[in-house]
């Protein structure tokens, strides 16, 4: 197992899927490194990065709570808390969270996508993750990233909706 220093973070590669996985530790969290995408469930592809061809998954709620690996979940409300605290709070830790590379959570900003619309709002300008923690029948929590702030907001969203998944270690 590899391990690098980073920034008060540990990247290292667990072998999940039958494939390596990177991961980040914030703390005594420990966070997929990259956004789940796999098919399951309910899904969709945006590119979000058209040069490159770069492309993520996005999942309604029901298929966003099976879309991570074995050992892994989807986050709940308190696991976003305790990552933006570790990263700063919750003015400033958007920064540090949108960052990519080594080491780097790099929320990717894929927009939603509502299907009943039939396309994608917010490409490039906005990152929306669910979170296990539903807010009524109809409405989850969701952490949102925006690409011209510095802050994490917490809000709800129909469940509808098709967001990224990011994990975290159980």
């Amino acid at each position: 197992m590899k391990v690098f220093a980073v920034i008060g973070m540990v990247l290292y590669t667990s072998f999940v899927w039958s494939q390596e996985i990177p991961v980040l530790v914030f703390g005594n969290q420990v966070w997929m490194a990259e956004n789940a995408n796999r098919e399951a469930g309910n899904y969709a592809s945006v590119v979000v990065d058209s040069s490159i061809m770069v492309s993520q998954f996005v999942y309604d709620w029901e298929s966003a709570l099976k879309a991570c690996p074995d050992g892994f979940s989807l986050p709940n409300d308190a696991d976003w808390d305790t990552l933006i605290a570790f990263s700063g709070s919750f003015k400033t830790a958007g920064t540090l969270l949108k960052k990519t590379g080594n080491g780097y959570f790099g929320a990717v900003l894929t927009g939603n996508y509502l299907p009943s619309a039939g396309f994608f709002n917010y490409v490039g300008d906005y990152g929306y993750y669910w979170s296990a923690d539903e807010f009524n029948r109809n409405s989850v929590w969701v952490r949102v990233f925006g690409a011209h702030q510095s802050n994490v907001t917490r809000t709800t969203i129909p469940k509808q909706f098709f967001l990224s998944v990011r994990c975290i270690k159980k």
